[in-house]
């Protein structure tokens, strides 16, 4: 089973290096004005306080503006929205990031996507028996509801001119056992739950299988969709990943949006 997931996260990070390089550069589709037409609804939040091995790759990246210049923003889907003419229910969606602008970074921290939160039952707090499919859950979501659509408009809104800047995207703690076991075999680990890598852990470009997988998983597509999603502003772009863990077991993903 390790190995099929391994080998579908490849394939598709070999795609989404693909549509990186291929995209053209044109207007994002969505903006700040469209969250609302889609039942977002952003609010400040409560300062980010990183792990410990978040907080020395932030360091290290970022330098001084590690601290005390993040604009913590809570994006939930809490209000109906209409799709093809008909009033939907609100998802219960979230995407809550620190944006950093004078530290040129995307800080995640929960985020939980409308195709998600549709078919995720909090009575039982798991996934619902027979989850929605197909027409049926494309019915359920908001137009807007891609965390790359939703995250670059906010991104844009706050950065304004210095946008394109962006140039680190930090997402962690993972918990997504799909992620995990693709950054675990990424690192040349097969036991689950018994990788050890402290910052600045293992280091991979798209050129390399191990980078393609990590890019493949939902933590890594996000981020390429950004990519595409932000190339009228931020250009060329290749992703480099860093997967390191923490004493608590706790996963990390770093990319580093390096200039072509």
């Amino acid at each position: 089973m390790s190995d099929a997931i391994f080998s579908s996260s490849f394939e598709k990070g070999k795609k989404r290096s693909e549509e990186i390089q291929d995209a053209k550069p044109h207007k994002a589709k969505y903006e700040w004005d469209d969250l609302g037409k889609s039942g977002w609804v952003v609010n400040d939040s409560p300062d980010y306080n990183p792990p410990t091995e978040m907080k020395k790759a932030m360091r290290a990246l970022m330098g001084s503006s590690e601290n005390g210049e993040n604009v913590n923003k809570y994006a939930l889907q809490s209000k109906p929205f209409l799709k093809m003419g008909k009033k939907m229910d609100q998802t219960g969606a979230m995407y809550w990031n620190a944006y950093n602008v004078s530290g040129r970074a995307i800080i995640a921290d929960n985020n939980y996507s409308p195709t998600y939160m549709v078919n995720y039952d909090p009575k039982t707090k798991t996934m619902r028996e027979n989850p929605w499919t197909g027409k049926e859950l494309e019915m359920r979501i908001p137009e807007m509801h891609h965390y790359s659509d939703v995250v670059w408009a906010i991104w844009d809104h706050i950065a304004g001119v210095n946008a394109g800047s962006l140039r680190f995207i930090f997402r962690g703690p993972i918990v997504g056992p799909e992620t995990r076991l693709v950054i675990e075999r990424a690192a040349g680990v097969s036991a689950p739950g018994v990788l050890k890598l402290p910052w600045p852990g293992k280091i991979f470009d798209m050129s390399t299988y191990e980078g393609k997988a990590p890019l493949g998983t939902d933590h890594g597509s996000s981020v390429a969709w950004l990519l595409t999603t932000g190339k009228y502003k931020l250009g060329e772009r290749k992703p480099v990943v860093h997967l390191f863990t923490d004493d608590d077991k706790r996963y990390f993903m770093v990319w580093v949006l390096e200039d072509v």
